[in-house]
């Protein structure tokens, strides 16, 4: 952005040019200090192709061709490259001048504050993160379309009375990676989704009975496959939670399928629950491999998968790090206590709807 940024320096350099072809027709002896060329060495030259990467200079040209044609002083802020490639981020205050037959600028230099730098610092930041976000949004759109087709077809084949049981298993296959594809792309969605702050979480008072019933039927044939003991249903009816329904259930599903796929085999997954004043306290935990201290800190950061079993385990070390967004924006807490070798419990911490003075499971902590 052009913008008046009013500072204090001790000096400023003085660079004059043609608006046309950027070359150089002035430079000052503060103008070679800073930037490292000698006047011989910088007149003539283009000004931004000497003192800019390309990315920057292509900012700066589209908006001083914006306002030079106006005849009014301007002032940008420039991360300026000097001739040994260290970064100067500068002030620049340009003012053009016509005589007719040219439009030379006249521009005063100075060195911008600390603070200036790091605001266009993360101003870069910021920016890069925003294109990531929409370059992985449209990309998992491309992919999903052909999942969903890879889907829907195997679900007709399994239909189909001429194949072999060899063919079938075969088709299972296909439709098994289809869906894990098709989850990994839907949590590269929404992270974008998170970064780009775009999603939108609902609130209402959601039955923990319902959630709570629904997560567990979804997640016990996949506890069958693995040969974990799902523990019982705890007793939450007449308990409400005050957040969005489908993420709630979302996150319960994290937490179940986690506790089932880094479990040992003939392993437990439980879920307990407490009531705390006005929050409901939900444990569910393991028997598994648990999670050492070093890992700890790493657990909720995208893209991180810890222990030395996660390569083992399918999955792109993104559902607890947007789990715990979820649940942070619903008033809610995420948070784990592990003992290596023993097992894990994560506590899902929600704000109650209505208060119910009872408590309605055991906490355990692994």
């Amino acid at each position: 952005m052009l913008a008046d940024s009013p500072s204090a320096f001790s000096m400023l350099a003085t660079v004059e040019w043609d608006a046309k072809s950027q070359h150089i027709l002035h430079w000052d002896s503060v103008a070679e200090q800073w930037f490292g060329y000698a006047a011989a060495q910088a007149l003539g030259r283009s000004l931004f192709q000497i003192l800019c990467t390309p990315s920057e200079r292509a900012r700066v040209i589209a908006e001083l061709e914006q306002v030079l044609q106006s005849g009014q002083a301007v002032a940008q802020t420039i991360r300026n490259r000097t001739k040994d490639g260290r970064e100067l981020v500068c002030e620049w205050r340009h003012l053009p001048k016509s005589d007719g037959q040219m439009t030379r600028v006249v521009s005063t230099v100075a060195q911008a504050t600390v603070e200036t730098g790091k605001a266009i610092q993360n101003h870069s930041t910021s920016t890069a993160m925003q294109v990531k976000s929409r370059w992985l949004a449209n990309i998992s759109h491309e992919f999903r379309t052909p999942l969903n087709a890879i889907i829907g077809f195997t679900d007709l084949l399994t239909g189909d009375v001429s194949l072999s049981a060899e063919q079938l298993d075969y088709v299972t296959e296909i439709r098994n990676a289809g869906e894990h594809l098709l989850s990994l792309v839907n949590d590269v969605l929404l992270l974008s989704q998170i970064e780009n702050g775009t999603l939108n979480l609902e609130s209402g008072p959601v039955s923990m009975h319902e959630v709570l019933g629904s997560a567990l039927t979804m997640i016990r044939p996949i506890a069958f496959d693995h040969q974990i003991t799902l523990g019982m249903m705890p007793d939450v009816r007449g308990v409400y939670v005050q957040g969005d329904k489908r993420r709630i259930t979302q996150v319960l599903l994290n937490l179940l399928s986690n506790a089932i796929k880094y479990n040992r085999a003939d392993g437990r997954a439980d879920v307990f629950c407490e009531l705390e004043d006005s929050q409901l306290l939900i444990c569910v935990s393991d028997t598994g491999i648990g999670i050492a201290d070093a890992d700890m800190e790493k657990l909720f950061v995208p893209y991180q998968r810890v222990g030395k079993h996660h390569y083992k385990v399918d999955g792109t070390g993104l559902g607890l790090s947007i789990s715990r967004w979820l649940v942070e924006q619903m008033g809610g807490k995420l948070f784990v206590e592990s003992c290596e070798g023993i097992g894990s419990c994560f506590y899902l911490q929600l704000p109650i709807a209505n208060r119910v003075d009872r408590i309605i499971g055991e906490r355990r902590i692994a």
